[in-house]
Formats: structure tokens, C-alpha cells, sequence
């Protein structure tokens, strides 16, 4: 389908305005701009979400996170990475996505502040992924855990996905928004897709020179288009129509569907990478999500929260205009994102313009939350020995 004629407007607006392209000079001036563009990406009427608490941490490898604790907690958690390259984003620009996506999946989400290229190139990142997660691990053992992200936090996530099934740490799903995996960029969409809808080709070029050594492209945990992917968690990976990384990211769900992964692919018509954060500018990019909290969640099965250890639980109302101007001076992918279903599929019923209403993301979340991650009744143990099972008999093969 064509492309959604309100990205195509706002598209224009930006270009008019002298926002495109996104990479500006050196990488601090990269920052500088994404951030701008950011806050103008939320719109005018954005107010934070309220949630239960939010709390600045860091884990005891010295990684800042900021948790976000749902109104009505769930019992499972979920690492959220962000987007932006590797190089620009924190988790001031994502915390609008973070308090959507806990209190619709029911999810602790703890929003991961990992050191950024080109200071700190691959596997910096990733390491500080794999910190956190074996930190909630080690406070939580009897939580589930998953991992998501957008852009370069979801290829991050993949990554993260990979180390955790080779290193025998527990993860129970992985959502992926977008994801680049083939650091060559040899998709036929870099090219179709690579001017004039955002995100450009010499973006992405850019962004991997500064994040990526030429002596790890080749590593499992960043050439995902050739990695081994048998054997970790199970997947939702989300791509965009009109997105320069939208054939790599539906050509590695067909690989972890093909190793035998459960995985769910979403693909996303008239939509453009880093959809999530038009938010504020494009008319109800996430409708299916309104009724979220109400929606039945088959087999959520709602827990006490378990803290992590020394997490202070601070009331959190996110409605004063002091919060509105601290979260509006940031980055990548606030509030909710859209996706066209075909209407054979769609029982959410059409908005104003008779077109299908997109379902926000964080309902894709809480549909695979659905299905083991938040659920009550799954027995962490008995889950963990299978996989380690599963690795072990994989590593004999090999």
C-alpha cells in the first residue's frame, strides 16, 4: 500500500523545516539533533503516562536503568533497549514508550542507559545488556524475563538473545521493532527505501562506521543475518513498509522461524522505520491500544510485585508541567506505534477515515505477555532446565 499520507505529511513538514537528514557533523552533534527532533516528534499535548513508580538505578556492574513500575504488576519483567544507532538515545527519550509498554503488559521495565559509540563501540553495549539481565536474574530468579527494543536496541536485543541461550542465562521472549541485522546492507529495501522516508542510507552507513569495529562485523551478536539463532527465546519481530531495514528484518524472522524458534512477524503496511515515535504528530498511531487495560489477557495471571532489591517505590504522577518539559528533551520512540492489520484479521473496528485502526506495539507485548511472559502459572525451574537441555543437545551436534 502507499505510504500513510500522515507520515508523508509529516515527512514533508520536517523537511521543510531543515529536521532531515538525521545525521548532523560528529556524533555530538548527531545527539544534539536527534533530540530536537525528538521533542517535536511527541507533539504538543503530551503528558507522561502515570505508572505505579519510576526509579533511577544502577546495577551493580555500574550500568544506570530506570525502572518503571506498572499500575497493575504482573510478576514478570522486561529490558527494554532503545534505539538510536548505537550512537544517540537514552532512556530520557524512550520513557514515554517504557511507562506505555509496563502498564499495558503488567511488566517491570527496566530501561537500559547502555554507553554509546563511538566513546564506546560493539560489544560495549551489549555488555551492559548482559549486565542487567543477570543482575534481574540473580534479584529475581523466580521472574520471567524478556527483552525488547527498537532500531539499534532491538538488533541489541537479538543480540542479547543469542548470548543469553550460549551463556545459559533465562530469557523468555524477545520483541523486536524494526531490527538491523546485516551490518553489509545488501537488502533490496536499503536501496528501495533508502531516501526520503527518514531514515536514510547514509544514516545507516554512518551509524555502523561509528558503532561498529570492522574486526567484530562478522561476530554472531551483530551480523544477525548469518548468526546461529537456534535455541533462543521466543520472538515478535515488527518491520516497516517503506523502511530501508525492512527486508532484513522479515528475512531474520524467517530464520528464526526456520531454526525452530516460536516466532510471531508483524509486518507493518504504509508505515516508516521509527514509527513509534510519531506519536504526537500522526493521528492516533496507536488506537488498538485504548482499550488495552481492559482487554481480557488469556492466561495472566496477576502477582504481588517482587521487588528489586533497594528499588525505592516512589509515587510517580507524571502530569505536572515541570515532568512534561523534563521528559520532552530527549529522543527516539515515545508512546504508542501503530500497524495496519488486514481487515480479515482486525476485529478493533475502523477509525474516522474507514481505514482499520493500527494496534499499538505495546498490544503486540501484551499478547506475547500472554503467552508465558507475565504468566503466573509458568514454572521458571522446570522452563530453564528445558532449555538448558535443548543448548546442551544443540552443543553436542556441533
Amino acid at each position: 500500500m502507499p505510504l500513510d499520507p500522515q507520515f508523508r505529511a509529516s515527512l514533508d513538514t520536517f523537511e521543510a523545516a531543515g529536521l532531515l537528514p538525521l545525521v548532523r557533523g560528529d556524533a555530538v552533534q548527531t545527539r544534539s539533533h536527534y533530540r530536537k527532533l525528538a521533542l517535536l516528534r511527541r507533539g504538543p499535548q503530551y503528558v507522561p503516562e502515570q505508572v505505579a513508580a519510576v526509579t533511577d538505578r544502577r546495577s551493580p556492574g555500574g550500568v544506570p536503568v530506570r525502572i518503571f513500575d506498572p499500575m497493575q504488576p504482573r510478576g514478570c519483567m522486561l529490558i527494554y533497549l532503545h534505539g538510536g544507532g548505537g550512537v544517540v538515545g537514552d532512556v530520557e527519550t524512550h520513557d514515554p514508550l517504557c511507562r506505555r509498554v509496563a502498564n499495558a503488559t503488567g511488566a517491570r521495565v527496566v530501561s537500559v542507559d547502555y554507553r554509546l559509540a563511538p566513546e564506546h563501540r560493539f560489544p560495549a553495549a551489549l555488555d551492559d545488556a548482559e549486565d542487567v539481565l543477570r543482575w534481574l536474574y540473580a534479584e529475581a530468579p523466580d521472574r520471567p524475563v524478556g527483552v525488547a527494543g527498537d532500531s539499534a536496541g532491538a538488533s541489541l536485543a537479538a543480540g542479547l538473545a543469542i548470548r543469553a541461550r550460549d551463556k545459559q542465562i533465562p530469557l523468555a521472549a524477545q520483541l523486536l521493532l524494526y531490527p538491523g541485522t546485516d551490518p553489509a546492507m545488501t537488502s533490496s529495501s536499503i536501496l528501495e527505501n533508502g531516501e526520503g522516508y527518514f531514515l536514510t542510507r547514509h544514516d545507516l552507513a554512518w551509524f555502523y562506521q561509528q558503532y561498529l569495529p570492522a574486526d567484530a562485523a562478522s561476530a554472531a551478536e551483530a551480523d544477525l543475518a548469518h548468526a546461529d539463532v537456534a535455541g533462543v527465546a521466543p520472538a515478535i519481530v515488527v518491520t516497516a513498509e517503506f523502511d530501508p531495514l525492512r527486508d532484513e528484518g522479515a528475512a531474520y524472522a524467517d530464520r528464526l522461524k526456520n531454526a525452530g524458534v516460536p516466532t510471531e512477524y508483524v509486518p507493518g503496511p504504509g508505515l516508516v522505520h521509527g514509527f513509534a515515535a510519531f506519536l504526537g504528530v500522526v493521528d492516533r498511531p496507536g488506537a488498538g491500544s485504548a482499550g488495552l487495560a481492559s482487554r481480557p489477557r488469556r492466561g495472566v495471571s496477576p502477582s504481588g510485585q517482587a521487588g528489586l532489591g533497594g528499588v525505592e517505590e516512589q509515587a510517580d504522577h507524571g502530569s505536572d508541567d515541570d515532568q512534561v518539559e523534563q521528559h520532552l528533551d530527549a529522543h527516539d520512540d515515545p508512546g504508542q506505534v501503530g500497524l495496519r492489520r488486514d481487515v480479515a484479521e482486525s476485529d478493533r473496528g475502523e477509525d474516522r477515515d474507514g481505514e482499520i485502526q493500527r494496534p499499538a506495539v505495546v498490544e503486540l507485548l501484551a499478547e506475547h505477555a500472554s503467552r508465558g511472559l507475565c504468566q503466573g502459572q509458568v514454572n521458571r525451574r522446570e522452563h530453564d532446565q528445558e532449555q538448558r537441555d535443548d543448548n546442551a543437545q544443540r552443543f553436542d551436534r556441533s
